[in-house]
């Protein structure tokens, strides 16, 4: 039928232009479409109506895109008649505002009730101090006493500063035992740099080189309040050097009833030279002193 139109002798029988054509070919397979989705009759024909219309440009080429937008928006406006109350609810720009204060008063609050109190931080610090001195300790000096000292530092020095004293000595030592030589580092003060050198000289053997250096310092440092730590540290280093280990007192022993018995069998001489070596090793050590004359007065009982 298309093709006969366009065949045909008069003008005026013919499609005006090839727009007009063109949409009476794509109508084609539309029908061909529907007829098999409705299932009509192979022999139907369309209503002459509408075909006289597109012939003769009756039909507006827009008239489908402004269908489709008009439904497009009937069915969004539907959409929006029939949402539930609580999509209408947080579809309001006051109601968002007003969740958004309420999250960040929540958040406010949240963080300043999130800081511990003051008490409760000195406990913690306590708590850190009770275990063995080394990590846990640091973390009571920045985490805990620090911020004490920061907040209010005329209420909370008296009871900070012991610990913070025992804190700066176990500094102190570590930094000794982490640099044992006198020349791996330069020492931060004068009375480091002599606990230092006491250090190197117990680990020789030198305890009563030692001795000298520790009690001096102490004479130097008196009851200085700026020195509490090194003052502290000197005393425990002269405890341990005036305390024998239990090996030390094993060798003692073990060295002086050799002694003994070489005094016994008549060999005095070698006697003499093994008490005179002990002298020298541990001069004056008091310990070892009496070390020495408990063992010796031991075979003595015995003979």
């Amino acid at each position: 039928e298309v093709v006969c139109q366009c065949l045909a002798k008069k003008p005026e029988d013919r499609y005006p232009d090839a727009y007009v054509l063109g949409l009476r070919l794509q109508e084609i397979p539309r029908k061909v479409d529907l007829s098999k989705s409705e299932g009509m009759l192979a022999g139907s024909r369309v209503d002459s109506t509408s075909e006289t219309e597109a012939a003769h440009g009756g039909v507006d080429p827009a008239a489908i895109g402004g269908t489709f937008v008009r439904d497009m928006m009937r069915a969004e406006l539907e959409k929006q008649e029939h949402r539930g109350l609580l999509n209408r609810w947080f579809d309001n720009v006051w109601v968002l505002l007003t969740l958004l204060l309420l999250l960040l008063i929540g958040t406010a609050w949240l963080f300043l009730n999130s800081r511990p109190t003051p008490e409760k931080l000195f406990a913690r610090g306590e708590s850190l101090m009770s275990r063995p001195a080394g990590p846990a300790w640091d973390a009571a000096q920045t985490q805990c006493f620090q911020p004490l000292l920061e907040e209010d530092a005329e209420l909370w020095q008296p009871r900070v500063q012991p610990y913070l004293d025992r804190i700066a000595e176990y500094q102190l030592e570590r930094t000794l035992l982490d640099q044992p030589s006198l020349n791996s580092s330069s020492p931060s003060d004068e009375p480091e740099q002599i606990l230092r050198r006491a250090r190197v000289l117990e680990q020789m053997g030198d305890f009563e080189a030692a001795r000298e250096q520790l009690e001096a310092l102490l004479v130097l440092l008196g009851d200085s309040p700026d020195y509490a730590a090194p003052r502290q540290l000197a005393q425990r280093m002269l405890e341990q050097i005036k305390t024998p280990e239990p090996r030390q007192i094993e060798f003692l022993e073990a060295v002086l009833i050799r002694a003994a018995q070489l005094e016994e069998s008549g060999k005095q001489d070698e006697a003499d030279r093994v008490r005179e070596a002990i002298k020298r090793l541990y001069g004056e050590n008091s310990s070892a002193i009496e070390t020495h004359e408990s063992a010796g007065s031991a075979p003595a009982s015995g003979r």
